[in-house]
């Protein structure tokens, strides 16, 4: 910055590129671990959509969802024994490469991630999702896909004070299964 002033969005870019530089030139992230960075990303990963944002919000509701999805890793024997790779029906009867199994919770109209679980490619989707419920607050609608729906999970997620807008697999399935709330369904 050498004496001079910054613009205070401008000073948080050059302020983060010094920060990603620092821990990768001093390859700080594989010397603390996982924890200590987990800590940090959990401490900046926030929603960020304003009222005026567009597309951020229904009614009252700020606009949030939850998914899973997997990711491919390079094919190294760490990478193996850490997080596991899917079977195939070809070949040697797996894939060609590790993958990690995630889940974000974002929001729909920033598509800002302000929580997310990775592990093992054998971990469930569902199960990751379920680490996320302590980042529902009131004043969220949270979408949700069908493989996400358990009678026990839905009951977690609703003691947040989050409203939920889950698919459920049967048409009524929910509505049977969930006493004191209005289920909507395809």
């Amino acid at each position: 910055m050498d004496g001079h002033t910054m613009a205070p969005d401008r000073l948080l870019r050059y302020l983060q590129i010094k920060v990603r530089h620092l821990i990768q030139d001093h390859d700080w992230d594989s010397r603390l671990g996982a924890g200590p960075m987990e800590t940090v990303a959990r401490a900046v990963m926030k929603p960020v959509a304003q009222q005026e944002t567009r597309g951020a919000w229904y009614r009252e509701w700020l606009l949030t969802a939850v998914d899973g999805t997997t990711f491919t890793v390079p094919d190294t024997d760490d990478n193996e024994r850490e997080f596991g790779r899917p079977g195939s029906g070809r070949g040697e009867g797996r894939t060609a490469y590790p993958q990690i199994q995630a889940a974000c919770l974002v929001e729909v109209g920033t598509h800002a991630v302000f929580d997310a679980r990775m592990d093992a490619y054998a971990a469930g989707e569902a199960m990751l999702i379920e680490e996320m419920f302590p980042s529902l607050r009131p004043g969220m609608l949270v979408l949700a896909d069908r493989h996400v729906y358990s009678f026990r999970r839905w009951l977690a997620a609703a003691a947040t004070g989050a409203d939920l807008a889950w698919s459920v697999g049967e048409p009524g399935a929910a509505a049977r299964a969930t006493p004191g709330r209005r289920v909507f369904h395809r």
